[in-house]
């Protein structure tokens, strides 16, 4: 009997042959190609915008507005909705008389205070933006809750269109609805709802959506970088 993980109910295993061969399938001869001068976009989602308000209220109330570290903390930890790095602009976008350039010192601020205190978690920067996730160390524990990649299944739909977005990101829903000939909007969504991929909104037109895979996907793959990823002359 499977032990897949019950988010992962339908298809196959999954694992980095699979993802390997179904991008090798969808770049074999005679399939479209797409134009590879797609370049990343500097916004993420944009952080909630109620902090602005903290001054008004706590000066009517005598509370102590929370510090930038405080808020930036907060903001990792929620995350945001489409599991994307905040980046710095938008962290200090919510923040009074903070800059973006300060961001980084309040991430090893934290970070020193978390290590000081032997946390299980550590802010890290990925992708232009910071992530909090748990240590290394604590991997196992990782394991236990999500499943190692043995563990993890996925339809072949699912694997195909994963495949395109770790080969092929930067990338547009119409470019891997081309590439595959078919509809893949809800096999997009349904990898963004289990963190597999992301998308970032384009900077001058935010009904554009590229997407890019996530570090969970890596993870499952038991990969460091997506320099890891099985190459070919199509890659």
């Amino acid at each position: 009997m499977s032990s897949a993980s019950p988010e992962y109910p339908e298809g196959e295993e999954f694992s980095l042959e699979r993802l390997s061969q179904a991008y090798a399938k969808a770049m074999e001869p005679g399939r479209p190609r797409r134009s590879r001068k797609a370049t990343r976009a500097d916004l993420a989602e944009t952080a909630t915008e109620e902090t602005a308000e903290t001054d008004a209220d706590s000066s009517e109330t005598g509370d102590v507005p929370p510090t930038p570290m405080a808020i930036l903390e907060a903001m990792l930890f929620v995350g945001q909705p489409d599991n994307s790095p905040l980046s710095a602009e938008d962290a200090a976008s919510v923040m009074r008389d903070v800059e973006a350039e300060e961001i980084p010192e309040l991430v090893a601020t934290l970070n020193d205070k978390y290590a000081e205190q032997e946390n299980a978690y550590e802010i890290v920067e990925d992708g232009g933006g910071y992530q909090m996730r748990l240590r290394e160390e604590f991997a196992r524990l990782r394991d236990v809750f999500y499943g190692r990649t043995r563990e993890i299944t996925l339809s072949q739909a699912a694997v195909d269109v994963l495949a395109l977005v770790a080969y092929r990101q930067p990338i547009l829903l119409d470019e891997i609805n081309k590439l595959r000939g078919i509809a893949s909007g809800g096999t997009v969504r349904q990898l963004v709802r289990r963190r597999l991929i992301r998308f970032e909104l384009d900077e001058k037109d935010q009904r554009i959506k590229r997407y890019f895979t996530t570090r969970r996907m890596l993870n499952l793959l038991g990969l460091e970088s997506l320099d890891d990823l099985p190459q070919s002359d199509d890659a």
